[in-house]
């Protein structure tokens, strides 16, 4: 996946873009940049069609608890819908929203708020290939 590095993570495997998968404040709109490697992700789940992916929303610590949960399944879900209008069947991806559980950074400030507002992609086999 052009832009990605990939690694193995248990039966599955982890995808990470340098350039992120985030997102800004109080949004579920996908940037441009995470555009580009939504579209390299679709390209190669189209190719590698005995795959599966869980896609899951994450925020940073600014707001409730309950409004960053539904705000991190929003995250994930938009990146689900644009992958389906890039052609990936929408029965191979699963969604979850996290919100500020997981951090991968400080919430102390800017630059590690917007870190933690992201998603993450998990690729495993399907359940036809697994069998």
């Amino acid at each position: 996946i052009p832009g990605a590095t990939v690694e193995r993570v248990g039966e599955g495997i982890q995808v990470t873009f340098a350039s992120g998968l985030m997102y800004d404040f109080d949004s579920d709109r996908i940037r441009p940049e995470a555009a580009v490697n939504l579209r390299n992700l679709a390209a190669s789940l189209k190719q590698y069609g005995n795959t599966d992916a869980l896609i899951v929303g994450h925020t940073d610590a600014t707001g409730s608890d309950s409004y960053n949960a539904s705000l991190s399944q929003q995250r994930a879900s938009a990146a689900s819908s644009f992958l389906t209008t890039a052609g990936v069947a929408s029965s191979r991806l699963r969604t979850s929203g996290r919100g500020e559980l997981e951090p991968v950074a400080s919430n102390d400030t800017e630059y590690g708020r917007q870190q933690n507002r992201r998603i993450e992609i998990a690729i495993v086999a399907s359940a036809s290939a697994r069998k």
